[in-house]
Order: structure tokens, then C-alpha cells, then sequence
């Protein structure tokens, strides 16, 4: 299954991520299709599935008949699995039609197409219909009685000799303590042994037996078991010694003993600074007494023993380079044949100029226009929105959430209501509201706008065309590539328009917003038939 299709349904809540892992450890236990699993785990129902499949950009065939040549050229069991069935086969084009459940899944198409050696163009068909096709198909009794029947071999005569038997060559190994099967003198060994240990550095003094075991164990064990034994004791030496540390007072990190070998052995270097401010190392003196031994003579390196030992107990400092910085390029405006005058068409320039925007103080009779505060704690969720929609008592509440639901997904969100032929600005987020322009302005409903194409056709995502939008896009300040305009319509009729700039996933971002209006509809219907009772 496609993994796009599976994020999608978790990502728009159309499926908990539980219910997907339930449905994918029954798939893979069962080897059934995930389709399946959703179904048998009842993760989806079958029409909530066949919906979201439906959203895949594939034409959809009617009307399965399996081609029952090329279902015995694919193997056994496999149309069954990937939910496909092969149609009809073009010689000319060397190209399969097939029909799948899934059209976000390629690999079935792949799979089909690499057991047939052929193109394949893949069709969406529904789940009840591939099921339908595959069951209809000849059962494999019809199928090997319409095949020839194979010729029975010659039976032999009584009076032929026979072929003789198969004879096989086979060597085993001899068991343990047998002498040699072939007479090939065996090899004496070799008279000079193999060294176990390498020989001793010629620096290092000798050490007692005892010692010379446990210092070997301690720097094997200090180096993290990285060195075998006898490698272990070729890198000790007269500074392999375990050294005693003197007890911390302020309670801090505390060592017992740490082999000399392992304490980086360096002069104090003045002047080396990093490019990185980064916290004080801290630093453990050794002093050179507690690295000498009374019973042991002063090594040929005791001027190294004269300088401080400085160990390091965190990693070195790394240089950064500095962050690339960008500019902000202005985006392209549209050409200006993008809106059309037609409120039908995407919005283009007019063929005539249209009436003129006016820009209006808020009347002070106007209830609740402004800005909405956001709320101190966290975004609401969008079940918190739609079910609070439901309940909401009147229009300026409904307005209201429809805004904090809407800038869940946008983080500029303004509220245009339809009133006496005009989109008049009601509600915006505070960046917008706290200038007073976007609740200024009221806009004519046949102006070749955003908010006209919305209102008579649907959902519209894309730029705004500057000259067909000046007073919008002043109020705005800063527009993107893509904003969305969404309405809310109430028994057919529109009268709120959303219009949401700088989204996120913009599929995610305008199906939330369908969402949101199809629910703030039925609930401004609701307070509409409950003011005419």
C-alpha cells in the first residue's frame, strides 16, 4: 500500500494512528491487503474507504471482465493479494489495462507490469467490483479440462534392458583419529613457533609478574575490552601505571584511578581560543608525584613527567560555519488573464471596469467586528471546533469559532459576511484587525474577486491578482502565492467567505476549512429557523 495513502488518512484524522496499526499487524499476520484488514478491524467502514480512495487521480472503470489468459500468465494468488484485475492486452502497444483498488499504490501496477513484460495502464475500480471480477473468473476445473491432455510415456518392453543406475561420487571426511586414505606424505609442522605475544617496547622497564598481569587487565578494561590481551599489555608502559587521583572537595565528578595511558599528555597552549562560545572545560591536575612509584626507577621520559597533566572530561569545541542567509524574493503577481470577469471563471481583469471598491468606517451598531483574542493555552483541536459548532448559540459565537478553527491550519485568517451586495470585512486574526483596515472594507459582490469566484463556484486556492484586488491586497500588506477562499453557505446561499493566507499543507489546510464551513452552515441554519419560530 502506498505510504502517501496510509499518512494521509492519519494526518487528516480520517484514521488514528492505533486503528492503523491494528489494520497493519492483521494485514501482515493474515497476508491479506490492508484493505482488508481496515475493513475486518473495523477501522473504516466501506463507504468511508471507497471515499478516500475515490480521491486518487485515476479515471475509474465500470464493468470488470477479467482476461483469463493473462490471469494464468501472472502467478497464482497474486490478483487476489494486490486487489488487481488484468482487462485487456494491446499487441500493437505491448500495453495491459488494469483495474486496481488502490490507485496510490504503484507497486501493484509494477508487479503486473514486470510479470508480463508489457506497459500497464492502471483504472480505479471499487473494492466489491475487483472482488466480483476475480470471483467470476473459471474455476481451475474448467480451465484444465478445456487444456489438451498430455501423452502418456511408452511403457516399456519386458524383453529391453533397462538403462543402468546412477552412480554418485561421494567424498566424506574421515572420521577423527583415522589414518590418511591417500598415501601422500603428511607435512611435518614447523619447528619455529608462532609468537602468542610481541616482544616488549624497549623503553618500558620491567615489572613484577603480578604487576604486569594487572596493569595489562586494567588497560584492557579501560580501553573498553577494544585490544585483546596480549595487544593490551604492548600498550602499557611506565606511564600505563593506574594513577590516583586526589579526592574532589566540592563534590563533583570523582575518578579512583585512570591509566596514564588514556590522560592526553600536553603542554599548556596560550592563545588557541574557539570559534564557538561554548561552556569551561573542566579540568583535572595530576601532579607529577602521584605518577612515580618508590620501587620502580625514573623512566627515560621524566622531563615529560615535569609539566602538568591536563585531562579533559568533555569533547572538543567544533567550528560552525555561519547560517546562509536568504532574501526575501516578493512573489511574482499572476498575469492579469488569470481572473476572469465571469464570477463562474477563476478571477481575471474585467472586460469593463468594474464598480468601484469602497472602504467604509465600521458602524458602531455592528456587534462583535474585530479582532478575536486568541486563547492563552494551546491551539483547539479541530473535533474541539466542530463539536463546539454545533452548540453555539448565535452567529457572532459561530463566527467566532469558525475563526480559531480556521487559524489552526492558516496563520492569517479574515471573515468577509455577505451584506446588501457586498463582502463586508467582519473578523480577522489580531495582525490583521489591530490596522482596522481588512474590517473596513466592503467589497461588491460582482467585482471579479476571490471572494466572488468562491461564493458561485467553491473552494479557491491560488495568488491574488494585484489589479483586480488593490484594496484587498493594501489591507493584507503581504499576500502569498497561495491563499484560500472558502464559503459558508446556508441552504444553498452564501454568506460568510473565509479567506485564509499562509497555510501550511495546503491539502490538509483546505480540507479543515471545507470542514469548518460545511458545519458553521448547519449551524447558522439552525439559528436562522430558530429566530423564524
Amino acid at each position: 500500500m502506498a505510504v502517501e495513502f496510509a499518512k494521509g488518512l492519519v494526518v487528516s484524522e480520517v484514521l488514528s494512528a492505533d486503528g492503523l496499526e491494528r489494520a497493519l499487524f492483521v494485514a501482515a499476520s493474515n497476508d491479506s491487503p490492508l484493505e482488508h484488514a481496515l475493513l475486518d478491524t473495523g477501522a473504516l467502514t466501506a463507504e468511508k474507504l471507497e471515499a478516500e480512495l475515490s480521491r486518487a487521480d485515476a479515471p475509474s472503470i465500470q464493468g470488470l471482465e477479467a482476461d483469463i489468459d493473462l490471469l494464468d500468465r501472472l502467478p497464482a494468488g497474486l490478483c487476489t493479494r494486490l486487489l488487481v484485475v488484468p482487462l485487456r492486452f494491446d499487441e500493437r502497444s505491448n500495453t495491459v489495462d488494469l483495474a486496481v483498488v488502490n490507485a496510490f499504490d504503484a507497486h501493484a501496477a509494477e508487479e503486473v507490469a514486470f510479470h508480463l513484460g508489457a506497459n500497464v495502464v492502471a483504472m480505479r475500480a471499487s473494492l466489491e467490483q475487483v472482488e466480483s471480477a476475480l470471483r467470476d473468473r473459471p474455476s481451475y476445473a474448467q480451465i484444465l479440462s478445456a487444456r489438451p491432455e498430455k501423452v502418456a510415456a511408452r511403457p516399456r518392453m519386458r524383453d529391453e534392458t533397462p538403462p543402468p543406475d546412477p552412480t554418485y561420487s561421494v567424498r566424506r571426511t574421515p572420521m577423527w583419529g583415522t589414518g590418511l586414505l591417500s598415501g601422500t606424505p603428511r607435512e611435518e609442522p614447523s619447528e619455529i613457533p608462532i609468537p602468542l605475544t610481541r616482544r616488549r617496547s624497549t623503553f618500558a622497564p620491567a615489572l613484577d609478574p603480578l604487576g604486569d598481569e594487572s596493569v595489562a587487565s586494567i588497560t584492557y578494561s579501560r580501553l573498553g575490552g577494544g585490544l585483546s590481551l596480549p595487544d593490551a599489555e604492548l600498550v602499557r608502559s611506565r606511564s600505563s601505571v593506574p594513577v590516583g587521583l586526589p579526592e574532589p572537595e566540592d563534590g563533583s565528578l570523582q575518578i579512583d584511578s585512570l591509566p596514564a595511558a588514556a590522560v592526553e599528555v600536553a603542554p599548556s597552549r596560550t592563545g588557541r581560543t574557539s570559534s564557538v562560545p561554548t561552556r569551561r572545560e573542566p579540568e583535572v591536575t595530576v601532579s607529577p608525584a602521584t605518577l612515580r612509584r618508590a620501587d620502580l626507577p625514573p623512566p627515560p621520559d621524566a622531563e615529560l613527567l615535569d609539566r602538568p597533566l591536563t585531562l579533559s572530561l568533555i569533547p572538543p569545541s567544533i567550528t560552525l560555519r555561519e547560517p546562509v542567509t536568504t532574501r526575501n524574493v516578493a512573489p511574482r503577481p499572476p498575469p492579469p488573464s488569470a481572473l476572469a470577469r465571469n464570477p463562474s471563471a477563476p478571477p481575471g481583469p474585467p472586460s469593463h471596469p468594474p464598480a468601484p471598491l469602497s472602504v467604509r468606517a465600521p458602524s458602531a451598531a455592528d456587534p462583535q467586528r474585530g479582532s478575536m483574542a486568541p486563547s492563552a493555552g494551546s491551539a483547539p483541536e479541530p473535533s474541539q471546533v466542530l463539536a463546539a459548532l454545533k452548540s453555539a448559540p448565535d452567529r457572532d459565537a459561530i463566527l467566532g469559532l469558525v475563526l480559531a478553527g480556521a487559524r489552526v491550519v492558516a496563520r492569517r485568517v479574515a471573515i468577509f459576511v455577505v451584506r446588501r451586495g457586498s463582502f463586508v470585512g467582519w473578523l480577522a486574526t489580531p495582525g490583521l484587525a489591530s490596522s482596522g483596515e481588512i474590517t473596513a472594507l466592503e467589497i461588491p459582490a460582482d467585482a471579479p474577486t476571490v471572494l466572488a469566484w468562491a461564493s458561485a463556484e467553491g473552494t479557491y486556492l491560488g495568488p491574488l491578482d494585484p489589479s483586480t484586488h488593490g484594496p484587498l491586497v493594501a489591507a493584507l500588506r503581504t499576500v502569498s502565492r497561495e491563499m484560500a477562499a472558502v464559503p459558508i453557505r446556508v441552504h444553498g446561499r452564501t454568506a460568510v467567505v473565509v479567506l485564509a493566507d499562509e497555510l501550511g499543507d495546503t491539502l490538509i489546510a483546505t480540507k479543515r476549512l471545507e470542514e469548518i464551513a460545511a458545519v458553521a452552515g448547519e449551524a447558522l441554519a439552525r439559528i436562522v429557523r430558530a429566530a423564524k419560530k
